[in-house]
């Protein structure tokens, strides 16, 4: 079967045809053809529209993957239909289900499920057995077996001295270590920014200061290993001046919440706003933006985590943590971030996601596999509630401009309008 996508604004900076309007013809899953204007009295799909634009395939990391263990939450099924809604081609979840993704059996289960959906997993392991926080797990085989990157999740209790030795380990097989800031070790019962806010409100704050310390002695921990590292979630720019300085390389990934939202969100309890790392202050989101926009912030993700309505639905104080946020990461910044840079912002969900975990990103070129991301600059939607098996959702009900069309994964692909 034959596809056209015609007349698309193309983003990609190393493609000669960025930002210029082409059309990509794709046959048995291949790009055949990319020109101003393509014959399409044969093709049997055709996808078009006055806005329509073109990415190489988005990619999110860091999502809640419930299954197994969790499917009341989020299976996999559910998580890749919503990153499917939200332009993603490839997700990289936490490993953190139960059993923990850290053995062969647990990776090759994630893979042989890529075969029902256009939008595909791509693996991240634990880097602790049972993401404990005790026995190194067996990185080499894992990442043998497919692994693409480590981490042990938000909750981790991996220590200095085992973060140390990880990132020696995985320096002889180029392995990724993805590094969770710590949250509430200094407030421990913590519910938002530590503040004036917080103070009002009368909720325990979660100061900024402990993210700036988590940073800094993750930053000397690689520096000592001579490793690269991935610090995941910031949302405090403070510890960016500390990276750049940095002689290792270093990449930096945002919840796309913390460029949205302010702790000013939560003035009247909404739980849905409560989530980690907390929402700061109106400055902070600003300069969160200014270093997206720089490039010194090269991926922003969803921080997804799918909650049960009963463990939403408290007291602020007793709510959990988490929002979902797959379907509606790229329509809520173009919505709402309104001095963030466009092609930073595609490029963060695309180009720069891949060079946060080390992978090669797709291209955009005749004869590649057609890993593509179709989106609309300008149509409008308004969230609806029946999307998920939860509703932890702060955008509910609300209308959103910037709509994903579709998803194209070689011979697999979703078209959502």
């Amino acid at each position: 079967m034959s596809t056209l996508i015609k007349n698309a604004t193309l983003y990609d900076h190393r493609s000669p045809y960025h930002l210029k309007k082409i059309s990509i013809l794709i046959a048995s899953g291949k790009i055949t053809k990319i020109s101003d204007n393509i014959n399409d009295a044969k093709v049997k799909k055709t996808i078009s529209g006055k806005n329509l634009c073109v990415s190489p395939g988005w990619l999110d990391i860091g999502a809640f993957n419930g299954e197994p263990g969790y499917e009341q939450r989020e299976d996999l099924n559910t998580l890749k239909t919503a990153a499917a809604k939200g332009g993603y081609v490839y997700l990289a979840p936490l490993p953190n289900a139960t059993p923990a993704v850290d053995n062969k059996s647990q990776i090759q289960y994630l893979q042989r499920r890529n075969e029902e959906h256009a939008t595909e997993i791509i693996p991240v392991a634990c880097a602790t057995a049972g993401a404990n926080g005790e026995d190194i797990a067996e990185l080499i085989d894992l990442s043998t077996a497919g692994a693409v990157a480590f981490t042990d999740g938000p909750n981790s209790r991996i220590s200095k001295g085992q973060m140390l030795r990880i990132l020696e380990y995985l320096k002889s097989i180029d392995g990724c270590y993805i590094h969770h800031i710590p949250q509430n070790s200094l407030s421990l019962d913590g519910q938002m920014n530590e503040g004036e806010i917080s103070i009002q409100l009368g909720l325990s704050g979660i100061p900024k200061v402990e993210e700036h310390i988590a940073i800094s002695e993750a930053l000397k921990i690689a520096s000592y290993a001579n490793s690269s590292i991935r610090i995941h979630n910031i949302s405090t720019s403070e510890p960016i001046k500390e990276v750049k300085r940095s002689s290792q390389e270093v990449f930096l990934s945002v919840p796309f919440l913390n460029l949205i939202e302010d702790e000013k969100g939560l003035s009247e309890f909404n739980t849905n706003l409560k989530v980690l790392p907390p929402l700061r202050e109106k400055k902070e989101q600003g300069e969160l933006i200014k270093q997206v926009n720089n490039g010194a912030i090269s991926c922003i993700n969803s921080n997804h985590i799918a909650i049960l309505d009963q463990d939403k639905d408290k007291e602020f104080g007793l709510a959990e943590f988490g929002a979902v946020g797959l379907s509606e990461c790229f329509a809520a910044l173009h919505t709402f971030a309104k001095n963030l840079d466009f092609e930073r912002l595609i490029n963060c969900l695309s180009i720069g996601s891949y060079d946060y975990l080390g992978l090669s990103s797709p291209k955009i070129e005749e004869g590649a596999k057609a890993i593509l991301t179709l989106f609309d600059t300008e149509e409008s939607y308004v969230v609806n509630a029946n999307d998920s098996k939860v509703q932890n959702n702060p955008f509910l009900g609300q209308e959103l401009k910037g709509k994903v069309i579709g998803i194209i994964n070689g011979k697999k692909s979703i078209t959502l309008v």
